[in-house]
């Protein structure tokens, strides 16, 4: 058997905890190898001997006498010492480390956990299977009360080293399942002989202890054991002696929970719970001192501390007079403190049980007390707090008790109504008692009403006015909450006690207030009264009847009021939504008033969808009188009308999705016949933009509140009878343009709207109701596509049939024509995106994109073999992509997924577009057609694997390298400019082509790509026009259903970016001509621009050098601007890489933002006059200025002050120049630069 004193002496002069760790984790396994021979290894015979000795020999109780020498009050205390008195403490420590390095690799070896010394998890972990005696002694219940009484005595006979280590073995040694729950009162025991010593400990060794005191107390079985032998009072006095002097917020936060554990589990006795209350309620208020390293917060502190205030309802005898005399101290409280006391006594009231003896007794003195607070109160946060504290109590109350009370406060706050001053305040605390429940709503709305009223009739002033109505529509949004919380049958039949008092509000006091609104001659003082009135008004038509039965729905109650009052109300509404708009009603505040009156009319049209058709009759009405008597605000009018339509009729479809449905199909069907009149009349271009917008924004909302309800993907439909089956289920749609070719005088039945009929069930498929708003949506632009083309038997190019502009479209007005074609085209692609999104596979929309909804003239031509036509057919299609209709054929194109485009080239019509658009002899001038006609030929690029019809590749390389020669090389100024414009075009499909593909087969064309700017001539504008190869487009992102590889900017870059920056930079013999590296340098910025810097960030030191030549060279300009953005990027991601060019950047920055500057710079000798000339554009002037300011603002944050001290004095004053910029976001920006600046020293 080992000698344990000998062992005892190794482990306690061992200095290497790893070491000491592994050899505990060796001893407490099976293996009985021999260890090699070093200093630690008669320690590791510790744990061997502990786990191998026989039952009776108890290896613990022989440790426990080994390490005796080393523990505190032993007889050789004078052999341990350091120096000259000071015991060694640290030996001392170490003499609890084999106990604990026992326990922690005993029970953790068997039980497969990580073995440490320094952490003991609270949780109970399963006791190992036994293999011998001898190896479950740990669980020996011997053992663990002689391991208590050991760690124990540490809190007895040591205060200063073993305290930390005691209590964390202790813990560990709780959490066994042979721990009696006896030991736990002597462990409390045990910790409280350290008397006054314990505030002396260490925050650290505190906390530890704490958690401790916290798992005994809250352990199920030692709580009972400690209530059965003393009460819980003994041990508890002994705790609030040694706790009492507690500051640190870790160790309070734990001390709090004990105590409210122990209020509410313990049952103390009332001496008891009184001592316990005085100890916390000394810290209260509590926070937490600035230089606190804690990580409690405040708040966390004071919630802990407030659960003690409401453990048990036995200390509100104590605890609510306290709080309340807080509160009564005046203004000695603080705003915090107040806040802390309300929130506390509102935590007291909700928590504490049987109200009856704890709360109701406090009623009228937190009443007293508390209404002066928000009568008099100022600040909002108090006043939020005391008005909770009010709900609270109502809450609480039942019976008589709540009758009283709110008796009390109504007879109190009614009288104030009456005082201006007051009437405020009065209304939250009445609003604060009577919506804390149904019960005080019906006994205080009546009186409250009646005062309202009556006061209503004489107001003291007109603010007083407004806050008498503001009070009102508050009780009525009370009402609508509260008639949807759970009741009692009682208070459901007493709601229509009460009712009759609301249904005359509106004649009583409404309607007065609402439609001096609507006068134009109103004042600032009605405008605002007005304001008010209608947002009470929209709530009063909401109001619906109680039933007497819960089981009912509320959405499903009758309206309150008359259907006759609801539509009077909609209508003064509408009439002030309606109203025409300058610059008196905005000076009046009429704007405000508009916008919640079309708020509160949406809100009524919700509770009462039958009142929309008469506002639509009545908006269509207006929208005929705008456009035959014009004037310059009727577009304007039309505009608001359309728009104020769609958004009141977007109804919650989860109440009745009917409803909305008859919403939509009624506003579409008016809005769309009215265009078409509109068209008939020869009514303004703009006028059709605003009704066609219009249309769209129907279908937004419609869209948009379906999609509100998650719907699934949708049903499909058949191609061929979408159209037959929509007219059949919506037969209203049959009647819209139907009387458009009548004489005029018959016209005005297109004012009467016919509300939709047709049946819809409450329980439709979400998603059936979206595909049919979105075939509704569609059949119109069906309808406006057909208005708006006409057929050609024979088209002069092509000599086949082709579609034209209808003969609606005069010229007179070209630009808003085409605005309103592409109002149209916008219409269509949200049709075709959501219809992809929605998952209907039909109608297939590229035969309407081939014959633009006139399927019945445009026969869709069948597959051709290998997707090619015939020479005969070589320019029968461009009249759908290169001429005016291309707005509407790209309107269906650009949202079209890549399935459908691949049905185009099957035909071969793509092909055909894009070899005919990318050819010389069809290059458009057309300033509106050729953008649209670029557009349409990136799409078809991207959306199919044009890389692999190598022979349109070759045809497509052939036009770019004919395009390139003849604009640098074009006989006269007009081929050289079509050359250029064809160049642009297939610079645009290039953009569309490489964000799918950039492999082998597009590397021709990359190599074109990259020798365009090789040119003298027109290398300038070619460099400029390379940027559209990476720009953003709308029409090239997944939204639109376009195809992007992850890395296809990367690839772009290093094909295409990176050889021009060799170039730019002079590293290629070829290149040594400064124009033409001036060309290359400028097509490297406008496409680094729209690139990360992670990208470049290789070359951007190079990059940054040619921006700075850039900017210096071309002068104000879009160049210029380009060098500035790239080298804000660069600055802002890695600045070092400017360091080295602070001279030039301060220079370059200056001339940019210095008009002196810029009228001294010199063109160098080379760079031709017609070059680049410096823009007159302020727009771009301005943005030049700005991001040069950003970036010499920036400087003094990126750099030290050595680097930038000899420029401070010319920058400053060129800064305080520019803060007297033209352009206020200019001054803006310099000021700030130059507050920068200021710090350079």
């Amino acid at each position: 058997m080992a000698d344990f004193r000998q062992l005892a002496l190794a482990f306690v002069l061992d200095d290497d905890q790893a070491k000491l760790t592994s050899i505990a984790r060796k001893a407490a396994s099976d293996s009985q190898r021999t260890l090699a021979r070093h200093r630690v290894h008669d320690v590791t015979n510790i744990y061997t001997e502990i786990q191998t000795a026989a039952a009776n020999t108890n290896p613990v109780a022989r440790w426990v006498e080994a390490v005796q020498p080393w523990m505190p009050g032993s007889n050789d205390d004078e052999v341990m010492q350091d120096g000259q008195d000071a015991p060694d403490w640290t030996a001392r420590a170490k003499g609890n480390g084999p106990p604990q390095s026992y326990r922690t690799c005993a029970d953790s070896s068997s039980a497969g956990i990580p073995i440490t010394n320094a952490r003991f998890p609270e949780q109970r972990y399963p006791q190992a299977e036994p293999r011998t005696t001898s190896a479950c002694i740990a669980s020996n219940l011997s053992s663990v009360k002689l391991l208590v009484a050991f760690f124990g005595a540490m809190f007895d006979v040591d205060h200063k080293a073993g305290i930390k280590a005691s209590a964390t073995a202790l813990s560990r040694i709780i959490a066994m399942k042979s721990f009696q729950p006896q030991s736990g009162y002597d462990i409390i025991q045990k910790v409280c002989t350290l008397k006054d010593d314990f505030p002396r400990q260490v925050s650290k060794t505190r906390l530890v202890v704490y958690e401790l005191l916290r798992s005994l107390i809250t352990d199920a079985a030692v709580a009972s054991d400690l209530q059965y032998r003393d009460g819980a009072s003994g041990f508890m006095n002994d705790l609030l002696h040694l706790c009492q002097l507690e500051r640190d917020p870790d160790c309070l936060m734990v001390w709090f929970d004990i105590l409210r554990f122990f209020m509410k589990e313990f049952s103390p006795s009332q001496e008891m719970l009184e001592e316990v209350y005085g100890s916390f309620k000394a810290y209260f208020p509590i926070t937490l001192p600035r230089a606190s390293q804690s990580i409690v917060t405040p708040d966390e502190l004071k919630l802990q501390l407030r659960k003690c205030f409401c453990a048990t309802d036995r200390l509100a005898p104590l605890a609510l007079p306290f709080l309340i005399g807080k509160l009564d101290q005046g203004d000695g409280v603080t705003v915090n403190v107040k806040v802390d006391v309300l929130r506390t006594i509102r935590a007291c009231i909700e928590d504490y049980s049987r109200p009856e003896q704890s709360v109701t007794p406090y009623v009228n003195r937190i009443w007293g007390s508390l209404k002066y607070e928000v009568r008099n109160g100022e600040i909002e946060d108090t006043i939020w707090a005391t008005l909770e504290v009010l709900k609270a109590v109502t809450s609480r109350l039942k019976g008589d008790e709540l009758r009283d009370y709110t008796l009390t406060v109504t007879r109190d706050c009614v009288n104030d109504l009456s005082n201006p001053t007051y009437t405020a305040a009065a209304g939250r605390l009445l609003i604060s008692v009577l919506s804390a429940n149904p019960s005080a709503f019906l006994l205080m709305v009546a009186p409250a009403l009646t005062h309202i009223k009556e006061n209503l009739r004489h107001p003291k002033s007109p603010l007083h006015d407004q806050d008498l109505l503001k009070i009102l529509r508050i009780i009525l949004e009370t009402r609508l909450l509260l008639t949807g919380v759970h009741m009692a049958d009682q208070d459901r039949a007493d709601f229509a006690a009460v009712d009759s008092v609301f249904k005359t509000l509106y004649n009583d006091v409404y309607k007065k207030a609402v439609e001096v609104g609507s006068t134009t001659d109103a004042s600032y003082d009605d405008v605002k009264l007005s304001t008010e009135a209608v947002q009470g008004a929209g709530a009063l038509v909401c109001q619906r009847v109680v039933t007497a039965t819960s089981h009912e729905s509320q959405t499903q109650g009758y309206l309150l009021l008359p259907e006759g009052t609801c539509a009077e109300i909609c209508g003064v509404l509408f009439s002030i939504s309606s109203q025409p708009r300058d610059e008196t009603t905005r000076s009046t505040g009429s704007d405000e008033l508009v916008n919640e009156a079309i708020r509160a009319l949406q809100r009524s049209i919700q509770a009462y969808p039958w009142g929309f058709r008469p506002l639509v009759e009545r908006g269509v009405a207006i929208i005929r009188k705008s456009y035959s008597d014009p004037c310059p605000e009727s577009v304007a009018m039309i505009q608001r009308l359309c728009s104020t339509l769609a958004y009141v009729g977007y109804l919650d479809l989860r109440q009745c999705p009917a409803n909305g449905m008859r919403n939509f199909v009624c506003l579409s069907r008016a809005l769309a016949t009215e265009l078409l009149v509109a068209i008939d009349v020869k009514a303004d271009p703009a006028v059709w933009s605003a009704l066609a917008a219009g249309i769209h924004s129907a279908a937004l909302y419609f869209n948009d509140a379906c999609m509100e309800l998650a719907p699934q993907e949708g049903l499909m439909t058949a191609q061929d009878y979408w159209l037959s089956g929509l007219v059949d289920k919506f037969p209203e749609l049959n009647t819209i343009g139907a009387t458009t070719n009548e004489e005029a005088d018959s016209r005005d039945q297109l004012l009467v709207v016919p509300e939709a009929q047709r049946r819809v069930s409450d329980a439709i498929a979400v998603a059936e109701l979206r595909n049919d708003g979105l075939l509704i949506t569609l059949y119109v632009c069906r309808l406006l596509y057909r208005r708006a083309t006409k057929p050609l038997e024979v088209h002069p190019q092509s000599g086949k049939k082709a579609l034209d502009l209808s003969d609606d479209f005069t010229g007179a007005d070209q630009s808003a024509e085409y605005r309103y074609l592409h109002q149209l085209s916008k219409l269509v692609d949200f049709v075709v995106y959501q219809i992809g999104s929605a998952g209907l596979s039909s109608p297939q929309m590229e035969t309407y994109f081939l014959s633009l909804f006139r399927d019945d003239f445009i026969c869709v031509p069948s597959s051709a073999p290998g997707g090619q036509q015939t020479a005969e057919d070589k320019d029968s299609w461009n009249w759908l992509a290169l001429g005016p209709l291309n707005a509407l054929s790209f309107g269906i194109l650009k949202s079209l997924r890549p399935s459908g485009v691949t049905r185009l080239y099957d035909v071969g019509v793509a092909q055909q577009i894009l070899l005919n658009g990318t050819s010389s002899i069809s290059s458009q001038s057309d300033a509106m057609v050729l953008p649209v006609a670029r557009a349409i030929m990136a799409a078809l690029a991207n959306k199919y694997k044009l890389e692999g019809v190598s022979d349109l590749m070759a045809t497509l390389e052939q036009h770019l390298r004919s395009a390139l020669k003849q604009a640098g090389t074009g006989s006269t100024p007009e081929d050289r400019r079509s050359g250029l414009e064809q160049t642009l075009t297939i610079f645009t499909l290039a953009g569309g082509l490489l964000r799918r593909c950039t492999g082998k087969q597009t590397q021709g064309l990359l190599q074109l790509l990259r020798e365009a700017p090789n040119d003298r001539t027109a290398g300038y504008r070619l460099a400029q026009g390379l940027e559209i190869v990476v720009a953003p487009q709308t029409y090239l992102t997944k939204g639109s259903g376009a195809v992007e590889k992850p890395l296809w900017m990367q690839k772009v870059y290093i094909d295409l970016v990176k050889p021009m920056i060799g170039s730019a930079v002079g590293a290629s013999q070829e290149v040594q001509d400064p124009l033409i590296k001036a060309n290359f340098s400028i097509s490297v910025l406008q496409m680094v621009k729209h690139m990360r810097f992670s990208i470049y960030e290789d070359d951007s030191n190079k990059i940054v050098r040619i921006a700075i030549s850039v900017a210096q060279t071309m002068g104000t300009g879009p160049d210029a601007k380009a060098a500035v953005e790239v080298l804000k990027n660069i600055l802002v991601e890695a600045p070092e890489q400017a360091q080295d060019h602070i001279r030039s950047l301060i220079t370059v920055c200056t001339s940019l933002f210095s008009s002196r500057a810029a009228s001294t710079q010199a063109r160098p000798e080379w760079l031709p006059r017609d070059y680049a000339g410096s823009t007159d554009d302020p727009e771009i002037e301005a943005g030049c200025g700005k991001l040069a300011l950003e970036i010499v603002g920036g400087l003094p944050r990126m750099f030290e002050s050595r680097y930038l001290l000899a420029y401070a004095p010319q920058v400053q004053r060129e800064l305080c120049m520019a803060c007297g910029h033209r352009v206020r976001d200019v001054r803006r920006t310099a000021r700030l630069a130059r507050a920068a600046w200021l710090d350079v020293k």
